[in-house]
């Protein structure tokens, strides 16, 4: 989905922007925007790129707009710029950063352990089918995030159904902390086999570690991806933790920068999906999702609140959970948007898998004051302020009924 960008902002101001002119009301991460003016006060939109850094607010009824070399340390570059800016009048940083992103590029993650299911350690290095030399036996493949010796396995196992078939080795687990705390890992990944369906073993592990004394952040794939497919799940935990430290650094400095010249104001990271993760008050936004790699060109647009679930009974006939579609309202802050629509699966819902039935097909409607209006699967729609586009995924069984 693509927003047409505002008149004001076409001539290559950064995303950030969007918020800094339009997110005045105090909003949170993927939960709704309220429209809560603060006279005399700055939102300042900062987007770090390769090269530049630039920073826009909105002042006395005028976009402001002033870009720096970006620094080595991002943060360097972003203080010497709020030197030059009214900083007793900033109330809110909507921040689009790299730092995750390069850090994944120059291969500068944090030491990472995975800690696992008995017999599924090597989930992460073999990976599926689906890669771009398919019978290309001499390719070289990029080595994964967490090299062999730190991939953990652990006795235990659940069925298809998230129900116990084989008891937590809590003895194992602590034999396995004593190994994390010697070998200087700074972030643990915990990735057990269906997971998603009972998180239990998963929790009780991340106790065990902080009983024994391991200060790694930990990181849980039922807390980050909780979906079936294992590789997906795997891979996706182990960056998220990997990048966590790296991350989370990077904004206790900046916060602890901004505390020291007087500026209470809470910092707001981009997403990808268009949202923020951040709160209402002072603080570091918690990196325990990958969507901080990316900063994201979705700033017009942001997740209307509560609007973000499962379509019940949208599945079909199946013997697994997994199988419902979504809905997802993006609502569209202070001007109007075009937004370019491309779905399928509107005229019948698609097969079920591994023998589940055909689901409920695909929907999208536009939501003019609480009325809902369908839109067209393919082309372009026009948005007005406070309008919300309702997208609403295909669901299919899962699993022969």
């Amino acid at each position: 989905m693509r927003t047409a960008i505002p008149p004001l902002l076409d001539s290559g101001t950064s995303v950030p922007a969007l918020y800094a002119l339009y997110g005045h009301g105090n909003f949170s991460a993927n939960t709704g925007i309220g429209y809560h003016r603060e006279p005399m006060a700055i939102t300042l939109g900062v987007d770090i790129g390769g090269t530049f850094t630039d920073f826009v607010w909105a002042e006395d009824g005028a976009l402001r707009v002033l870009k720096l070399p970006t620094t080595p340390a991002q943060e360097e570059g972003f203080l010497a710029g709020l030197e030059r800016l009214p900083m007793g009048k900033i109330r809110r940083i909507v921040h689009g950063t790299t730092v995750a992103t390069n850090a994944l590029l120059e291969g500068k993650w944090a030491a990472t352990a995975l800690i696992t299911t008995a017999g599924f350690g090597d989930v992460l290095e073999i990976g599926r089918q689906n890669r771009p030399s398919l019978y290309d036996l001499f390719c070289d493949r990029p080595p994964p995030l967490v090299p062999r010796e730190w991939r953990l396995e652990v006795p235990e196992r659940l069925d298809a159904r998230g129900r116990v078939i084989r008891p937590l080795d809590e003895e194992a687990v602590r034999e396995l902390a004593a190994k994390i705390k010697a070998g200087g890992i700074q972030a643990v990944a915990v990735v057990f086999l269906f997971s998603f369906l009972n998180p239990a073993h998963e929790r009780r592990v991340e106790k065990i570690l902080r009983e024994e004394g391991v200060e790694a952040t930990i990181t849980l794939s039922s807390e980050v991806l909780p979906e079936f497919r294992e590789y997906e799940r795997t891979s996706t935990t182990v960056m998220t933790a990997a990048l966590r430290p790296v991350v989370e650094g990077y904004l206790s400095r900046l916060s602890g920068a901004l505390a020291s010249r007087g500026i209470a104001a809470p910092i707001l990271v981009m997403q990808p999906s268009g949202g923020v993760a951040g709160g209402p008050r002072r603080g570091i936004p918690r990196p325990h999702h990958p969507e901080h790699h990316g900063g994201g060109p979705g700033a017009g647009l942001s997740s209307a609140g509560g609007a973000y679930e499962l379509r019940e009974g949208s599945g079909g006939k199946g013997r697994y959970r997994g199988g419902m579609g979504i809905r997802r309202d993006i609502r569209v802050l202070g001007h109007r948007a075009v937004v370019s629509l491309l779905a399928d699966r509107r005229a019948r819902g698609p097969w079920g898998l591994e023998g589940g039935k055909p689901g409920a097909p695909g929907e999208d409607f536009l939501i003019i004051d609480g009325e809902e209006k369908r839109i067209p699967a393919k082309g372009t729609v026009e948005v007005p302020p406070d309008g919300i586009i309702s997208i609403r995924t295909p669901g299919g069984g899962y699993g022969a009924p």
